[in-house]
C-alpha cells in the first residue's frame, strides 16, 4: 500500500509559483481576482512554507486549480506581449 504525500499539491504549488516569474503580492492579488472566498498572504505562505516548518499547511486541491488556471492565463498574455507587430501595427 502506497501513501501519497500530504503536501504534494504544496510542492506543485511552489514549482507554479517560482517559474511564473511574478512576486507574492502579484500572485495573490490575480488568485483574489473575482473570487468569492478570498485567501490571505499569510495562507499563501503556509501553503509555500519550507518543509518541517510549524506554520506549514497542506494546499487543497482547490487552491492548486485555480492557481494554475491563473499564472497559465498570465503566462499567455505575457507572450501574446512578446510577439513582434504585425504589418498593419507598423
Amino acid at each position: 500500500m502506497t501513501t501519497q504525500d500530504p503536501f504534494a499539491n504544496n510542492k506543485v504549488l511552489l514549482d507554479l509559483v517560482r517559474a511564473s516569474g511574478l512576486t507574492l503580492i502579484e500572485v495573490l492579488a490575480r488568485f483574489n481576482a473575482r473570487q468569492a472566498r478570498l485567501i490571505a498572504m499569510r495562507t499563501l505562505k503556509s501553503y509555500l512554507a519550507r518543509e518541517g516548518a510549524k506554520t506549514r499547511a497542506r494546499c487543497p486541491d482547490t487552491v492548486l486549480a485555480h492557481m494554475l488556471k491563473v499564472i497559465t492565463r498570465h503566462e499567455r498574455r505575457a507572450s501574446a506581449n512578446d510577439l513582434p507587430p504585425s504589418k498593419n501595427e507598423i
